[in-house]
């Protein structure tokens, strides 16, 4: 008697054997129907969809960075100094305190922070196209401080992330924000693998790359353009309104210095004149003037 070897098969594998059966008109080509696991097969998409997803993540790259300066914003408002977002840049018309600044630096970092998180809870209740796309154009900008970090040091330019992070008590000069955004950005992108059930492959990586270069490309034009046109309209203003706010606090810690210097008996007319001079200078002079009549030591003017 001739040997035969006996196959199991799977319950997933038989329910792919009928369906190719059914397909075939019930031929059935020979096979080794071991432990079969069958991956649905993803949805094509046409040109013109995709063309419709691309201009969906170019929405999302550009939309993100005004998201990043209405959080500069809203601690100056909290606070009551008066600014302005645009799309790439906010403008804050007044000389804050160091908290302050603290402060509305690490509101920009929590709006980037708050938008892919958004976008990862809009991708996770509706896995589709879309979603996916708007997922990738918000994460362009945290690939952007990844890239800079890597490349130069620091994820931000100026010092946007060491006054973020002395704001949540961290290290002025260390590296934590860069190194929070290098991980986010890894395991964002494991789970959307993983959700996507998306093979790795050389296509893949091709795509995430021309995505990645036009969104650095859309950045910096965006960058470029917005300081084109906001600039001369608000830095102006933006710097009248620092000078005036440097001046004010000039004169109040000369108000401040006068009382404590000045006699009693001729103080309230140097506080008046030093709050009603026009600038910095004419209140110094003005208060140099009166405290040589009224008898003041020169090393206390």
């Amino acid at each position: 008697m001739r040997w035969r070897p006996r196959f199991t098969r799977a319950p997933e594998a038989s329910i792919s054997v009928q369906a190719e059966r059914d397909a075939s008109g019930g031929h059935l080509p020979f096979q080794f129907l071991g432990r079969i696991v069958v991956r649905p097969a993803m949805p094509s998409v046409s040109q013109r969809e995709q063309s419709w997803l691309w201009l969906i993540f170019a929405g999302s790259v550009l939309g993100t960075p005004f998201v990043h300066e209405l959080g500069h914003c809203v601690p100056a408002w909290v606070h009551g100094y008066p600014a302005i977002p645009t799309p790439a840049k906010e403008y804050i018309f007044a000389a804050v305190t160091d908290p302050v600044q603290r402060a509305i630096a690490l509101g920009g970092i929590l709006g980037s922070v708050l938008t892919f998180l958004g976008a990862l809870w809009l991708y996770f209740k509706s896995p589709v196209a879309k979603a996916s796309a708007i997922l990738a154009g918000t994460l362009t900008t945290p690939l952007f401080y990844v890239v800079r970090f890597l490349v130069v040091g620091r994820g931000h330019d100026a010092t946007e992330f060491q006054e973020a992070q002395a704001a949540l008590g961290l290290s002025y000069s260390g590296h934590a924000l860069d190194w929070f955004f290098l991980i986010a950005l890894i395991a964002i992108a494991l789970v959307w693998l993983l959700k996507s059930r998306t093979r790795p492959g050389i296509h893949l990586l091709w795509k995430c790359l021309k995505g990645a270069a036009l969104g650095v490309l859309l950045l910096a034009g965006l960058q470029m353009t917005n300081n084109k046109i906001f600039d001369p309209i608000f830095e102006h203003k933006q710097r009248n309104s620092a000078q005036g706010s440097e001046e004010a606090a000039a004169s109040c810690r000369l108000s401040r210095k006068t009382s404590l210097t000045a006699r009693p008996g001729h103080k309230a007319v140097i506080n008046a004149i030093s709050l009603d001079g026009a600038s910095g200078r004419l209140l110094r002079s003005e208060y140099a003037l009166l405290g040589h009549w009224a008898g003041i030591p020169p090393q206390a003017v």
